[in-house]
């Protein structure tokens, strides 16, 4: 790899990018050259192209933002320090987690209780809501209403579950 200070921003290229690229490369006073064929290391750092030296950073550590290191004539990436996590950070990642896993429990909860219906009290066509909402329902509707399982019996029902025209599914 090689890089380029290009006003005032550091520029990677992989190998393939300066074949492509730099076929031709046109120079400040309009003549070009061909930098890939031209690739002799004295010829690319006339250019302003250096390697680009990538160290391997540890655990607990990170690379920092690459930089042009004078006394070797390389672009570089440093090694950084990862700083510890707040408590707070360590909070928030524990509550994502357990947020992450109330989910899943809920999905295999409702995936269970409408297996059991279905197995309970099989229907033609039924359709299954995860939570009852108001609304009007058809025959043949299962929802989940304070965590059980009812099935509409009325033909355009607008009660709750727990109001009539609903049937408990144990």
């Amino acid at each position: 790899m090689k890089a380029r200070n290009e006003n005032g921003t550091i520029v990677v290229y992989s190998e393939e990018q300066m074949k492509q690229k730099f076929n031709r490369f046109q120079l400040e006073d309009g003549s070009d050259v061909n930098l890939f064929y031209a690739s002799a290391k004295k010829v690319l750092e006339e250019y302003g192209f250096f390697d680009v030296v990538i160290p391997t950073p540890m655990a607990g550590e990170r690379l920092g933002a690459i930089y042009f290191d004078a006394a070797e004539n390389v672009f570089a990436y440093p090694i950084e320090q990862i700083p510890p996590k707040t408590q707070a950070e360590l909070d928030a990642e524990k509550e994502q987690e357990y947020q992450v896993e109330k989910e899943r429990i809920k999905q295999v909860k409702w995936n269970k209780m409408v297996e059991d219906a279905i197995n309970a009290n099989p229907l033609e066509n039924p359709t299954y809501y995860k939570e009852w909402v108001a609304g009007t329902y058809n025959i043949n509707i299962i929802v989940n209403y304070k965590g059980k399982m009812f099935k509409n019996t009325v033909a355009g029902n607008i009660n709750a579950p727990d109001k009539g025209g609903w049937t408990e599914i144990k």
